[in-house]
Order: structure tokens, then C-alpha cells, then sequence
């Protein structure tokens, strides 16, 4: 992960789009920034048969892939969803102890995470149910059949998915939650770190309104001293200081994207 205090400058901001779009796009299939649009959904679909064939296979033994393979593509629709083991094993077709046990294949090989929310109540009564993210969205995308432009959602899985990664690469000791009340006041992350608490709100648009920050400035004012900074992830194009106390706006690509020179 990368801050930087500076505007993007064009030649950064196109090197910074390209991987950015890659990875939004295609997720980290190997080469992906390399391989053309064409390319790279086969090779994605490639990787998704060899994990479906090969890879669950041997670490599971299950002998029908056909309802996980079901099960498999209603929990990448749910991506950055609060889960409900209930309705997710209704919509599967599958007992509620099935679901728990397809989602653990998943999640001890990789494919999924489950964020928990965090433990203080700081507002109001705190929601104690975890969220679902998907690790990889070219994946997901392969899953779902999504085509489209950025959704929310989708965004929202990426950015997380990248900050999972670029902890357990750099091995950065923290842990990370979400925070979410009854009453729908909700932070997207909490980066607890031996230093302090950094909350991040994850924006999948190019222009953010003070609202965005309502939450983040409620949160930080529960935690008092604990309280180390805030970022607006978002995919505009500057760094930005928007409020007390400590609260900047980052383009994602700024986050995800080594550049030289810097």
C-alpha cells in the first residue's frame, strides 16, 4: 500500500489505470495486466475449473460439485454482504450445515474472507453478524457473470480484497474490521494497528460529499486516543485533507499501485 501527498501526474495516472483497470477487471490472474480482454476471461475460467476439479477436490472429497457449484456462485453475488447462513443455504437449496461447511471449503482455500465486525460498541448497539468478501474479483466477476462497470459492492470487494492481500504480503501486524450499529451507522474497515485504529470508508465514485465522512468522524470520536487516522478510498484522481480529525480522500489507484519516482 502506498500514500503519497501529491496529485497524480498524467504519465502516473495512465501507468496507475492500466493496473488499476487490471485488477478490477481480471483480479490477479497470473499476467493479467498483460493479456488481452479476450484472453484473460478464458484464463480465469481455466483457473475456476482446475479449483473446481482438481484443488476442492483433493482437499474435500466431495463427490457432487453441483450444488457447491451453486452454493459457490450465490456467495459471490452476496460479496460485501452482511452473511445469512439461513437465506444463503435456503437460496442453495442445501441444509444451513452444508452452507457453513461449503463456505469454510472456501475460505480455507483462499477464495473467500469473512470480516468480522468489531467488538466495542461505540455509538449504539453494534452489529454482530460478519460481512462476506471474495478475495479475487476477476473470480467473482467469472462467478457472477458480471460484465459490467464498477459497481459499489464490487468496488467495495476489490479494495478489501487488495488490503487483505498487502497485509499478509508485507506482514503488517493488525487486524481488520467493519463497524456497523442497528441503527445503520457504518465504517467500512477498521485497521486495528499496535499504534492505534484507522478507519477507511470506500467509496466507488469519483467525487465524494460530506456525508461520507459523517460516520468515520462519529466512530473516531468514540475511540478518543485511539483514534489514528481516517481515509476515503475512492477512484478520483487527487489526495485530499476533508476533515478533523486526520480524514483524507486516496484514489484506490494510489493505494494498489507502486510508481516509480516516488
Amino acid at each position: 500500500m502506498f500514500f503519497f501527498s501529491a496529485p497524480l501526474e498524467a504519465g502516473v495516472l495512465c501507468s496507475s489505470a492500466v493496473i488499476f483497470d487490471a485488477l478490477w477487471f481480471h483480479g490477479d490472474s497470473p499476467g493479467a495486466e498483460r493479456k488481452s480482454v479476450f484472453r484473460v476471461p478464458f484464463r480465469i475460467n481455466h483457473l475456476t475449473y482446475t479449483y473446481l476439479e482438481r484443488d476442492l477436490s483433493d482437499l474435500t472429497r466431495i463427490a457432487d460439485l453441483v450444488p457447491f457449484r451453486k452454493f459457490q456462485r450465490l456467495s459471490a453475488l452476496r460479496s460485501g454482504k452482511l452473511l445469512n447462513y439461513s437465506e444463503l443455504a435456503r437460496d442453495a437449496a442445501v441444509s444451513v450445515d452444508t452452507a457453513r461447511r461449503y463456505l469454510e471449503y472456501l475460505r480455507i482455500s483462499y477464495q473467500t474472507i469473512l470480516m468480522q465486525p468489531y467488538h466495542r460498541n461505540l455509538t449504539s448497539s453494534a452489529v454482530k453478524t460478519p460481512k462476506l468478501y471474495w478475495i479475487d474479483t476477476g473470480i467473482l466477476r467469472q462467478l457472477t457473470g458480471f460484465r459490467g462497470e464498477t459497481t459499489g459492492e464490487i468496488y467495495e470487494t476489490m479494495v478489501f480484497g487488495e488490503l487483505m492481500k498487502w497485509m499478509k504480503t508485507s506482514r503488517r501486524d493488525g487486524e481488520i474490521f467493519f463497524y456497523r450499529t442497528r441503527s445503520g451507522l457504518e465504517v467500512d474497515v477498521l485497521l486495528q494497528t499496535p499504534g492505534g485504529i484507522i478507519g477507511m470508508e470506500i467509496k466507488g465514485r469519483k467525487k465524494l460529499a460530506q456525508k461520507d465522512m459523517t460516520a468515520m468522524k462519529e466512530v473516531a470520536a468514540g475511540l478518543g486516543g485511539d483514534w489514528r487516522g481516517g481515509l476515503v478510498i475512492y477512484q478520483g484522481d487527487q489526495i485530499l485533507k476533508l476533515a478533523e480529525p486526520s480524514i483524507w480522500a486516496i484514489p484506490s489507484r494510489r493505494l494498489f499501485t507502486p510508481e516509480k519516482g516516488f
